[in-house]
């Protein structure tokens, strides 16, 4: 008996201490949590698991999104014609930078689909344009066209015989007159642009366009001092007249390169020319 009260003392002063520190660390744990837990403190979870976009806040910010998107198809801040099978470049509004789409020439298409499943596939066209250069009796120029079936053509020309005389603005014919200088043939220039529309039958093309020339005419005149210019030829205002004309042509393309022939009905003149397409 008095050998269990001797055991049971000792276990007391060995245990004391301890109980008495495991009680003080908690009751200093919860001093700290104490006032957090008074001041209403609870855990929060974050934003983005808290609260979600309901369903019609989500249509709505599809619905704005879909309003910006600007397509590729368009003439507009972003350049090029990707519907007709060329590559894009320029700006867009998803990539606020200049690019080059470096996929290079594709062939887009359209599918059909009717009410009974069936699909057709329908695949565009590159345009053909072709580049060339033409020449008529007294001028020489270039063309450019662009276009499949339908095609649009531009043609410029100018005056191919140099003009050797030297040009003065303010001589009148009276100065002249009393010069007694000797009366050489006029200069006649003539600058002609045309824009014209055709339609191909195959690989040939007939096209009809409409011309606006500008002529200039000087008078010329010798020089026995050869005091007015070197070679004694000088050249003064005559007149200035803007007019147009009709023209009927025909191109033929064959392989990579174009074969086209011209007739100005108004000009009454032959144009022949030829170029590449790509």
């Amino acid at each position: 008996m008095i050998m269990k009260k001797i055991i049971l003392s000792l276990f007391l002063v060995v245990s004391l201490p301890f109980l008495l520190f495991s009680q003080s660390e908690r009751m200093q744990k919860q001093s700290f949590r104490s006032p957090q837990m008074s001041s209403g403190f609870n855990y929060q979870p974050s934003q983005s698991i808290q609260s979600r976009p309901s369903i019609g806040e989500y249509q709505q910010k599809q619905s704005a999104r879909r309003q910006n998107y600007v397509p590729y198809s368009y003439w507009g801040p972003g350049w090029g014609w990707n519907n007709w099978g060329a590559p894009m470049f320029g700006w867009d509004y998803w990539t606020p930078m200049y690019y080059w789409n470096d996929w290079g020439y594709r062939q887009p298409a359209r599918i059909y689909v009717y009410d009974n499943g069936k699909r057709d596939t329908i695949r565009g066209k590159k345009p053909i344009m072709s580049l060339g250069i033409q020449t008529s009796d007294i001028q020489t120029g270039g063309f450019f066209t662009i276009g499949n079936k339908h095609y649009f053509i531009v043609e410029f020309q100018t005056n191919n015989k140099k003009d050797q005389s030297t040009f003065y603005r303010d001589i009148t014919m009276n100065d002249v007159r009393g010069w007694n200088d000797l009366k050489m043939a006029d200069i006649t220039k003539l600058n002609t642009t045309y824009l014209g529309i055709g339609k191909r039958f195959k690989r040939s093309g007939v096209h009809l366009s409409l011309g606006f020339n500008t002529e200039n005419s000087n008078y010329q005149y010798f020089d026995e001092l050869y005091v007015l210019s070197n070679n004694g030829r000088y050249s003064f205002p005559n007149y200035r007249t803007r007019f147009t004309s009709l023209k009927l042509g025909a191109l033929h393309d064959a392989k990579i390169v174009t074969f086209k022939g011209d007739y100005d009905l108004t000009n009454r003149r032959v144009i022949i020319g030829a170029g590449v397409n790509f």
